[in-house]
């Protein structure tokens, strides 16, 4: 947590660090989506593992990436109904969005991002078996704690 305190330059409230774990047959389908429904203002991506070295697709690389929707953009702001039809919808369907930019993955690497772009794992398929060489990283999220509560614990 202090990795992004450090980043944020200001406290914050953790609300929840999930490990996850891909490979080519867990967790491994198109899932562009944003953390809105989390309720915090930010999300933060480590990497436990490196990627492969030989690519499991035509993808050039391995990261999170980045999207822009044909219709809300980079960013999320509307409403919880539009947003839970958003995950059913539109979270599988490639031709709704835009890849804007990808942030390599490599061992130990945090990313922290505002939890209302639109994001997903890249490529979306997985590799390997297991936890040995599949993708690990565990996903947090937390906001920025508020200028009156700052000083507190």
């Amino acid at each position: 947590m202090s990795s992004v305190v450090s980043i944020m330059g200001v406290p914050i409230d953790m609300e929840l660090l999930v490990a996850r774990l891909s490979t080519d047959t867990i967790d491994s389908e198109v899932r562009i989506h944003t953390d809105f429904g989390m309720g915090t203002t930010h999300a933060c991506v480590w990497y436990g593992t490196d990627p492969p070295e030989e690519p499991v697709s035509a993808y050039a690389g391995y990261g999170t990436a980045f999207f822009n929707h044909h219709v809300h953009g980079i960013r999320f702001r509307g409403e919880k109904d539009e947003h839970d039809r958003l995950l059913r919808e539109d979270a599988g369907d490639l031709q709704k969005f835009t890849f804007q930019s990808l942030v390599p993955m490599k061992e130990n690497r945090l990313v922290v991002y505002p939890s209302d772009l639109f994001h997903s794992r890249y490529p979306f398929e997985g590799w390997g078996t297991s936890q040995q060489d599949g993708r690990v990283v565990i996903v947090g999220f937390f906001s920025e704690r508020p200028k009156e509560n700052q000083h507190g614990g």
